[in-house]
């Protein structure tokens, strides 16, 4: 009896050891391996798996240890995963189930993703140190993200199921996304509903760093609650709209910017502050019952340096309403107000106080190309123009002059720049307390402008040499003078020729000078009137003298 009980606990044991011990000792070696990774690649229909290892530890029965794991396509030969080790927390009911898993431990990875993974659900996905990289050629969307931690509460391939409501917690130690690079990025949230809600999403860029806090709508919106950036340096135009190239539908409820810069060919923005409510994009910007409020330390527009601009602006059904904009610029002072509807800019006011300007040497070639027109809208209205106490000066060594104490106003200017040439009309109103023209001083000079449609008018009157000299100027053209008369009362003639308007003047302190002609290259062609006698002008010369 004794002998056949010990035959019978024998048989037991060999069978035990034929067919559970010996495979699963076979199974945790190379072979073993090899087979397991043969028996899944079977079984799924999506991926083929190759297992460098395989472990299991009898005190966790429900986990399984895989070393050097690599996922790839089946039908491109791609590698989406390759992991230096995974573990994986079997579910207890379902065992044999390959697409769902209690927990999965995925240790030194790299995930490349240039289609969505289907058909794995995990009760908790916790990534440490993993990589990875997505591509988009169809939306030109490029994103890669290094040494991924964290977990994901639970984790299902399929995003969009309504049942699942996930809690995510990571770190990302670096991200370029569309060129733009990002480091130490946590991100922290759910998805409840088929949505994404970001509690906390933050990181650094460049020596700055931004936080993000809204949810992905079911429908891809984007819903940004507030969007905060602190000291991020921009270095084109084409990277904010590389950033911008597929962004869905998006509102911003809050958009802070915080001490940041703007380089481009165009326009430089030093220490830029932004603060802006209710902005929206969807394939443009949208300002509709937006406000925004704009300073910074420094800005330069087309080589023109701008000192502590200052905007502030509300939108309404009549467009954008300019509240209060001013800034520095050359030493003085300018502020408006008004609205701005597409292409038609109202200022209701427009004051400079304080300018000192010198003229660039080519201001007289930019007014006869009209090259800065092209960087206004189409149609400008000034109700109101003032000109405070400021300093005029132009040191073209061949006509300087200077204005000091210049002071003008103006009404109702209108510019129109929409199309190949620009129109503007209104009358402008200037005086100075004295003035220099190629060294000749001017004291008391007054002087108006009546612009209309392709046409400039001149009258002027000064205090000169104790006497009064007066007269008016039309043109149709910087470059055509179409009348020129002028009055000498007691002014010595001499200084006509200090101005290149006769080479010869005869000597006389009372005279009528009537020009016409090119201004460009100068050839003036009239009449000088004196008591006795009227003489002929030729090319800027008494021609009968």
């Amino acid at each position: 009896m004794l002998k056949r009980l010990q035959l019978i606990i024998l048989i037991i044991i060999s069978i035990l050891w034929f067919v559970v011990i010996l495979p699963y000792l076979l199974v945790q070696t190379q072979l073993g391996s090899s087979y397991i990774s043969q028996l899944l690649s079977f079984y799924d229909k999506h991926y083929s798996i190759t297992i460098g290892h395989f472990s299991h530890n009898i005190n966790k029965p429900y986990e399984l240890i895989l070393e050097n794991v690599i996922i790839q396509d089946k039908s491109h030969s791609k590698t989406y995963l390759s992991a230096d080790k995974m573990i994986v927390g079997l579910e207890r009911g379902n065992l044999l189930q390959i697409h769902s898993f209690d927990y999965l431990i995925v240790e030194n990875a790299q995930l490349q993703l240039t289609t969505p993974i289907t058909d794995i659900n995990v009760n908790i996905l916790q990534l440490k140190n993993v990589s990875l990289s997505y591509q988009n050629d169809e939306h030109t969307t490029n994103i890669t993200l290094n040494k991924i931690s964290g977990s994901i509460m639970p984790w299902s391939s399929n995003f969009g199921d309504e049942n699942i409501n996930s809690k995510f917690n990571l770190t990302i130690q670096n991200a370029i996304y569309n060129g733009l690079k990002m480091q130490s990025i946590l991100i922290q949230g759910s998805t409840p509903n088929n949505t994404i809600v970001l509690n906390t999403f933050g990181g650094e860029i460049g020596q700055g760093f931004f936080t993000v806090n809204g949810t992905i709508e079911a429908d891809k919106t984007l819903n940004i609650k507030q969007l905060n950036t602190n000291n991020i340096a921009i270095q084109s135009i084409q990277g904010i709209q590389g950033l911008t190239a597929d962004l869905p539908p998006t509102k911003i409820g809050q958009l802070s910017i915080i001490n940041s810069s703007l380089q481009t060919p165009a326009i430089s923005i030093e220490k830029g502050n932004i603060e802006a409510r209710n902005i929206r994009y969807n394939q443009g910007w949208q300002l509709q019952d937006s406000d925004l409020a704009f300073n910074s330390e420094s800005l330069v527009w087309h080589d023109e340096l701008i000192e502590q601009p200052l905007l502030q602006w509300h939108h309404n059904d009549d467009g954008i309403v300019i509240d209060q904009a001013m800034a520095m610029w050359q030493q003085g002072n300018i502020q408006l107000t008004g609205h701005w509807q597409t292409d038609q800019l109202n200022i209701d006011s427009l004051i400079a106080s304080g300018i000192r300007y010198i003229l660039p040497s080519t201001w007289y070639a930019e007014l006869t190309s009209l090259t800065l027109t092209h960087t206004l809208p189409a149609n400008i209205t000034i109700k109101q123009l003032m000109l405070m106490p400021s300093l005029l000066i132009d040191t073209n060594p061949k006509l300087p002059f200077q204005f000091s104490v210049l002071q003008g106003f103006a009404n109702n200017i209108e510019i129109d720049s929409s199309k190949d040439n620009w129109y503007v009309n209104g009358t402008l109103y200037l005086k100075a307390d004295s003035a220099t023209l190629n060294g000749v001083e001017i004291d008391k000079p007054d002087l108006s402008f009546a612009l209309t449609a392709g046409k400039a008018t001149l009258t002027f009157s000064t205090l000169l040499d104790q006497g009064v000299f007066e007269g008016s100027a039309e043109m149709t053209s910087p470059t055509q003078l179409n009348a020129l008369t002028i009055n000498g009362h007691f002014v010595d003639s001499q200084i006509l020729q200090r101005w290149y308007l006769i080479t010869n003047p005869i000597q006389t302190n009372k005279y009528l000078l009537e020009l016409h002609g090119n201004l460009e290259p100068l050839s003036l062609n009239g009449s000088f009137k004196t008591d006795e006698q009227i003489y002929t002008i030729t090319n800027n010369r008494l021609v009968d003298y």
